[in-house]
């Protein structure tokens, strides 16, 4: 809307491991056994966007009775509220880059992280059960489990602002926020997850020749 343009910051860190074995059982049994570990960290910054909440205080001024602009909400009469908004400076709408303590008052950071993790352990054992007059009866079991993660953390979760109530409890003491709004930032408004799925297969082969 005004200001300078939001810059965005973007960092990925992955790594995975991986580990084997394998060995003989007797002379007809072979086994092995295998695990991965994969993790991967995704971290977005949306700098300099516009923070609704502060940019509403800095927005709604007025004159402190000695003839000095300040916010309104530095004013309150709620302590809360005046303690909340204390650092608040005085931002000119029409010419921004006049009031620059307001200007960067008003500017934040959204930011969240993705975090995905998946850890794979496989074993098996393959082996001749009898021979038959086409070779031998061969077989094969085994299994596997996998997990896999996900966590996803914001500053900027639109959840927070769901309910009217909590638009009151975050914009309260402000005057000019439009009703409804339900996001703390112009840009970027990211919401938080946590979950997992663990699978647990397993499998059975055998090997007949015919011929």
């Amino acid at each position: 809307p005004f200001g300078p343009s939001p810059r965005t910051k973007e960092a990925t860190n992955f790594y995975m491991v991986n580990a084997g074995f394998d060995g003989d059982l007797g002379d007809h049994w072979k086994w092995n056994a295998d695990y991965t570990h994969g993790h991967s960290q995704y971290n977005v910054d949306e700098r300099e966007t516009l923070n609704w909440q502060t940019t509403f205080a800095a927005l709604d001024v007025v004159n402190n009775g000695a003839g000095n602009p300040v916010c309104n909400a530095t004013l309150s009469p709620d302590p809360a509220i005046a303690a909340r908004f204390a650092n608040c400076q005085p931002l000119n709408l029409f010419n921004p880059a006049s009031t620059p303590a307001g200007l960067a008052y008003a500017l934040g950071t959204s930011a969240y992280v993705a975090v995905t993790q998946q850890d794979t352990v496989n074993v098996s054992l393959t082996g001749d059960l009898v021979q038959l007059p086409a070779g031998a009866l061969s077989g094969a079991v085994g299994g596997e489990y996998r997990n896999e993660r996900l966590d996803l953390d914001s500053n900027s979760d639109p959840a927070q602002l769901d309910t009217p109530a909590l638009q009151e409890a975050y914009y309260g003491g402000l005057r000019g926020v439009p009703a409804g709004l339900n996001t703390a930032y112009w840009l970027t408004n990211t919401g938080t997850a946590h979950g997992s799925v663990n699978v647990k297969e397993g499998f059975v082969e055998l090997n007949a020749p015919v011929l």
